[in-house]
């Protein structure tokens, strides 16, 4: 369903700045990849170039990226577009500044469906509250009317996850749909993409920084630090048998499972400029398993049994 090779995301204007380096990943229809990493390691811009949405005058992309069948970054502005809410949907972060504020949801709703399946305007309504009863908006036959600053955050959310699935993709994209959510909504939107996902059948990709969300809808979780992805494997393998470093500190530094009142471990320091990389591990300032080479030679990826490892001072099983 996708299949990333050695993908490269740099920014170029007044400087270049390598967002994504070399990343490759691969998802089977029907199964979930979780990305996970702290802010600023890559994971939305990855996202964005599965679709193609990056600035195109200020972005250089390399490598490879078969979405669907199709090669994205060949593909022409027409393919393209008909690529874009047909195969591959996506749920932005933020759906109060991804949703149009002069259209209401039935609208918005409506336009991908007729623009996707010719379809007329009485049908395409039909189908617009066909999907928000999907994502189980309650009495979605009058809520489809309604324009994004009328509803609260969890129905904006439902909202765009309804958008995003009115036609029926093969895969879905969702940049950390929960984060702006509170943890009883946050529940309820991941019990609703699990369900949707087995009801659709779709592939999907998640990106979160949240590893309890990981583990209630991932079956493989690839680790990202610094635009790299440095670890990657079957979801009970990292979250249960983490290998890198940074996936330790990362999943040391979670509250969940921690005990009430017990100290918390941290990553020290912070990620690093991605236009500043250091010439060896990127994550070697913070580690505390870098040793001198670490600091002058970068890791080699190591792969077997399922799993992937960017570090040369841990031995892959």
């Amino acid at each position: 369903m996708l299949s990333i090779e050695s993908l490269d995301v740099t920014f170029t204007g007044e400087r270049f700045v390598p967002a994504v380096r070399a990343v490759s990943l691969t998802l089977a229809p029907g199964r979930v990849l979780c990305i996970i990493g702290e802010s600023g390691s890559g994971k939305s811009v990855t996202l964005q170039a599965v679709m193609r949405l990056l600035p195109p005058g200020g972005t250089r992309y390399g490598g490879r990226i078969m979405a669907c069948g199709q090669d994205v970054l060949a593909l022409r502005p027409a393919a393209l577009r008909a690529l874009r809410g047909q195969k591959v949907s996506m749920i932005f972060q933020e759906p109060m500044s991804a949703l149009d504020p002069v259209y209401s949801i039935g609208e918005m709703i409506g336009e991908v469906v007729r623009m996707r399946q010719g379809i007329g305007r009485a049908a395409a309504r039909a189908r617009a509250i066909e999907a928000l009863e999907l994502v189980q908006v309650p009495d979605a036959a009058r809520r489809v009317d309604a324009y994004p600053h009328e509803l609260s955050g969890g129905l904006r959310q439902r909202a765009m996850i309804a958008l995003a699935i009115a036609s029926r993709p093969e895969l879905l994209l969702a940049d950390e749909p929960t984060t702006a959510l509170d943890a009883t909504v946050q529940i309820q939107v991941l019990l609703l993409l699990r369900r949707l996902r087995a009801e659709l059948g779709m592939a999907m990709v998640f990106v979160t920084h949240d590893l309890g969300v990981a583990a209630e809808i991932a079956d493989e979780v690839a680790v990202m630090y610094a635009g790299q992805v440095v670890e990657s494997g079957s979801v009970g393998d990292i979250l249960r048998a983490p290998l890198h470093p940074y996936t330790r500190a990362l999943i040391s530094s979670s509250v969940q499972g921690a005990a009430a009142g017990a100290r918390l471990a941290t990553i020290s320091g912070a990620p690093p400029d991605p236009a500043r990389l250091p010439p060896g591990c990127a994550f070697a300032p913070r580690c505390v398993a870098a040793v001198a080479a670490c600091a002058v030679k970068a890791p080699s990826e190591r792969g077997g049994n399922g799993r992937m490892i960017r570090c040369d001072q841990v031995e892959l099983n």
